[in-house]
């Protein structure tokens, strides 16, 4: 398996690192957080080295998905949750720290301190159409 020598996921998967290994599958592997933002906090990260999830295989997306399911019910189940959120950042514009694809499991609990507000841009249909014609586009 292709690892980046310098990067702490690829040395997770390659077992060179300890981690607290939640589920593996054929191309991934569900961890816990290291630095958890709730109680239950994992991440579903790629065996192979993909910078994000745009660099992903199709196949390592569809695995990924069933992967966060799988720990977002299991920790509903487990830490009676009421909420979570399934969350990818890409790019350090993002919050992205580590370049190597992976997403969060955050289990939501009424008292948790964890925050992700959405500001709400100023827009009019004519705007959303074109942006949306021209992404389309680009498919």
């Amino acid at each position: 398996m292709p690892k980046h020598d310098d990067c702490i996921f690829c040395k997770i998967v390659a077992g060179e690192l300890p981690c607290h290994k939640v589920d593996e599958g054929e191309l991934t592997i569900t961890i816990m957080d290291a630095f958890p933002a709730t109680r239950g906090h994992m991440l579903v990260i790629t065996k192979e080295h993909r910078t994000d999830a745009l660099e992903m295989t199709d196949a390592e997306l569809a695995e990924t998905n069933i992967q966060l399911r799988k720990a977002a019910a299991a920790a509903q189940k487990v830490t009676g949750c009421p909420a979570f959120n399934l969350l990818n950042n890409r790019g350090s514009l993002a919050g992205q720290m580590v370049f190597h694809a992976h997403f969060h499991v955050i289990p939501r609990y009424e008292t948790d301190q964890f925050q992700l507000r959405f500001s709400k841009l100023q827009t009019n249909d004519e705007e959303k159409a074109a942006l949306a014609a021209e992404i389309k586009g680009k498919l």
